[in-house]
């Protein structure tokens, strides 16, 4: 904390966070004026990674907490039967996968 410089006040805490914001932005602003190919590069490659995660959340297969309530009772039910357990005590049974002694 010694290493850490002392702030005045919250007006130039707000400041250097909004110096160090316009100058990221400034890297990937869309192109004005000169062509500058460090600019252009970090601009497709901004580009690029947004481009990829948005690929990846359409993607994603959506959990259904509903369905996944009754694989596990259906799975209950089904080793409850198989080992002879009385359908009331089949919920005691825990874990959702099946196992193999």
């Amino acid at each position: 904390m010694a290493d850490e410089p002392i702030v005045e006040s919250q007006e130039e805490v707000e400041t250097a966070e909004t110096d160090e914001n316009e100058q990221q932005e400034d890297k990937t602003k869309s192109f004005q004026g000169e062509y500058d190919p460090e600019r252009a590069r970090n601009l497709i490659d901004k580009l690029r990674k947004e481009n990829n995660d948005l690929r990846k959340q359409k993607d994603a297969p959506k959990s259904d907490p509903e369905k996944e309530a009754l694989a596990r009772e259906n799975l209950q039910l089904k080793v409850a039967m198989e080992l002879g357990i009385p359908e009331k005590l089949a919920t005691r049974l825990q874990g959702a996968t099946r196992r193999v002694a």
